[in-house]
């Protein structure tokens, strides 16, 4: 058993820029599709929190894993999880 249980059409996994590929692997899951990846805008260190919510409001039908930590350790950045939380939870 592993934290990733993809079922049917929700197989997609968004997540940090950062973040391994071997649960997608382990599923069997092409790389190239099942990864919502996001990355901070051109010229910009930080992710946008609208960022995040446009792109689960776009994938949210697919999506079966967010995988966000509550900081990026490299930016010192906060994410907010709440947010994040509540419009993951409105796309179920």
């Amino acid at each position: 058993m592993t934290f990733y249980q993809p079922e049917g059409d929700r197989y997609k996994i968004l997540y940090e820029e950062r973040v391994i590929n071997s649960q997608i692997k382990l599923h069997g899951y092409d790389l190239k599709d099942a990864k919502v990846v996001i990355k901070a805008r051109e010229n910009e260190n930080c992710l946008r929190t609208e960022d995040i919510v446009d792109i689960l409001r776009r994938e949210g039908h697919s999506i079966a894993l967010v995988m966000i930590g509550g900081a990026d350790y490299y930016t010192d950045q906060l994410f907010d999880i709440e947010t994040i939380t509540r419009i993951s939870h409105e796309q179920a």
